[in-house]
């Protein structure tokens, strides 16, 4: 699992830069090279990007892979709304300068995103807390 998020957390990276389509890209090929993953995950992962990234160019087509995958319309529900929910609780974060990992956390964060993303990380936090 923390292959995983290391590969998405490096597929964030890649999103940034580009456009939408190629950060979808990114993320299933995260997906597919993270291993681990149970049957759905790749679909599901891959569903949140585009809502993430890039929201209009869902239609029901999209839904498809994750119907094929075992889902259900109450399971695909909570899939969005839980991606909704985290996009955005982390733009109220970014808005308000929440972006410092606290000491008590750094551990459990360099392990989880590695070292060089964790550094990464601060440096953007830094340049993003806003002061009273």
């Amino acid at each position: 699992m923390i292959a995983l998020v290391r590969a998405l957390a490096e597929a964030g990276e890649v999103a940034v830069e580009s456009p939408p389509e190629r950060a979808i890209e990114a993320v299933a090929a995260a997906a597919q090279a993270g291993g681990g993953l149970v049957p759905g995950d790749r679909e599901v992962l891959v569903h949140v990007a585009r809502a993430t990234l890039a929201p209009r160019t869902l239609d029901a087509r999209h839904l498809s892979p994750l119907r094929a995958a075992g889902l259900d319309d109450r399971a695909i529900h909570d899939v969005v709304h839980v991606a909704a929910c985290f996009a955005y609780m982390n733009r109220l974060a970014d808005s308000l300068g929440v972006a410092v990992v606290g000491d008590d956390r750094r551990a459990w964060a360099a392990r989880l995103l590695g070292d060089e993303a964790l550094r990464r990380h601060d440096r953007w936090a830094a340049g993003s807390v806003r002061g009273p």
